[in-house]
């Protein structure tokens, strides 16, 4: 949860240095949504995929628990049909989620939910036929000398900056495609890999690792010295490999139990 709630003291350079979400993954996300539908999404953190959701004409209930967060993401999509709200999904007030969302997605955050209730809850929140999506992936370097020599100097202050989802797959889907396709809940389930690879400034890519939150555990003073010699390791452009990956599925018409919402602040617009 300290990870997870970790972000904010980052928001603006995660706004500058966090790729956004291209029109191939809209695309996917929106394609089973009817005319008139709306979204509600999971994690927003300051808008990536947001704004290109509601930029097709889609209102989007963007669930975002950090303040310093949810003030850029309230900043960028400013003119969108966009309401932002302040929770997690296992916090979602009943009035919010008593709302009709034709989709519910998560872009780079679902990680954060609970594993114990998350597919619960995300059912919970959707009609049946409605669907539920999830896309993300790391940005590594393409260059595995880079890559080894990056690591040498991260390995000082942690061993992996990865969260790690499921140890093993529950299927022969990438997570969490697997544990979407092991819930009785959801079905057609469908996995879309959408990699892509491009050159980026070294400055861009040392913005984007000072965003991660295993990163941003790390005392400041601290972590500013450990990236500026991970930047002296690179040069001045690099490729990139983004692993981006979405999953799609539809909400089957198996009951959910009574789920408690605790509660707290509604929307901040």
């Amino acid at each position: 949860m300290e990870r997870a709630l970790s972000f904010g003291s980052a928001a603006e350079a995660y706004e500058r240095y966090r790729p956004g979400y291209p029109g191939s993954v809209v695309d996917l996300l929106l394609e089973h949504v009817p005319p008139g539908g709306r979204a509600l999404e999971v994690g927003a953190g300051t808008g990536k995929a947001t704004r290109a959701v509601a930029a097709r004409g889609v209102p989007v209930t963007a669930v975002e628990p950090d303040p310093e967060m949810r003030t850029v993401l309230g900043r960028v999509t400013e003119g969108l049909p966009v309401t932002v709200v302040a929770a997690t999904l296992e916090t979602l007030l009943s009035s919010v989620t008593d709302s009709q969302h034709d989709l519910l997605y998560a872009a780079a955050a679902w990680h954060w939910t609970d594993p114990a209730t998350r597919w619960a809850r995300a059912a919970s929140l959707l009609p049946e036929g409605g669907v539920f999506a999830s896309t993300g992936g790391p940005v590594d370097l393409v260059d595995e000398t880079l890559t080894a020599a990056v690591e040498r100097v991260r390995s000082e202050v942690m061993a992996t900056d990865e969260v790690t989802a499921s140890a093993e797959p529950l299927t022969g889907l990438r997570w969490p495609g697997d544990e979407l396709d092991a819930s009785p809940w959801f079905t057609d389930v469908e996995e879309h890999d959408l990699t892509t690879t491009s050159w980026w400034d070294a400055d861009a890519v040392v913005g984007l690792m000072s965003t991660v939150s295993a990163w941003l555990m790390v005392p400041a003073e601290r972590r500013v010295e450990v990236l500026g010699r991970v930047r002296a390791e690179l040069p001045e452009r690099v490729e990139v490999r983004r692993e981006l990956v979405l999953h799609r599925a539809r909400r089957t018409g198996v009951a959910v139990a009574q789920l408690d919402h605790p509660g707290g602040p509604e929307s901040t617009d």
